[in-house]
């Protein structure tokens, strides 16, 4: 019982010492994309073509000031608006 107990709690001190982020998914125009943001305040978009299984963007960016997120999140959505398979 001490060893499972032990386990469990270094199991969730492992979790809880992870990076936390927020993610946005959006499912449309034949991709599937992902923004998620690290508290860091490192912003990762990337895009996969549902169809093929293929990447068509990955892209880490560091987003100190809150206008460069809201830039880059522009950016991201318009390359998934306008993606032509």
């Amino acid at each position: 019982m001490q060893l499972a107990t032990a386990k469990l709690s270094l199991i969730l001190r492992l979790i809880q010492s992870l990076p936390k982020s927020r993610y946005i998914e959006i499912d449309g125009n034949g991709l599937l994309g992902r923004a998620t943001l690290w508290e860091s305040g490192s912003l990762v978009v990337e895009a996969i073509d549902v169809e093929t299984e293929k990447q068509i963007l990955q892209t880490a960016f560091e987003t100190p000031d809150k206008w460069q997120l809201d830039d880059k999140l522009n950016w991201w959505l318009s390359e998934i608006a306008t993606y032509e398979a």
